[in-house]
């Protein structure tokens, strides 16, 4: 099986064309995990230039999806693949995929939180770099 990376980014929703959810199972219910022949059919997918071109080089047969939003804020994906050797995924593999949602969830939440942080760190950094600048200014002034 090969795990890809978790991806967390901005969420979007918008509807999304058949050769884009062959490529990145986009578009998944939140905590719902899917896999992608669920979504395509077979033959269509074995025929695409995306199966032939990207998939097949790399030997990936099988995908598996589970995504994770966190208020319109962030959309966490985790996508496994598994060659053709290792089988399709099967419903206990979703099952324990979908175990995983609530930590995903937590996880996205407090990356959500920190990123919040940091913003309102870097707003009151400028802030005080700001007045620092003018209390130095006024103090010259009234020193010459």
């Amino acid at each position: 099986m090969m795990l890809l990376p978790l991806t967390i980014s901005p969420s979007r929703s918008t509807k999304i064309s058949l050769s884009k959810r062959l490529a990145t199972l986009t578009n998944i219910a939140d905590g719902r995990a899917v896999r992608l022949l669920d979504l395509v059919d077979a033959a269509e997918f074995r025929a695409s230039t995306y199966y032939r071109e990207w998939l097949v080089p790399i030997n990936v047969e099988y995908a598996l999806g589970l995504d994770v939003r966190e208020a319109g804020r962030f959309h966490a994906r985790l996508r496994l693949c598994r060659s053709k050797s290792a089988g399709e995924f099967t419903d206990a593999d979703c099952r324990l995929v979908e175990s995983l949602a609530p930590h995903l969830r937590l996880a996205v939440g407090l990356y959500s939180d920190l990123d919040e942080a940091r913003s309102g760190r870097e707003l009151y950094a400028d802030a005080m770099d700001s007045l620092t600048l003018a209390i130095s200014q006024g103090s010259l002034r009234r020193g010459s």
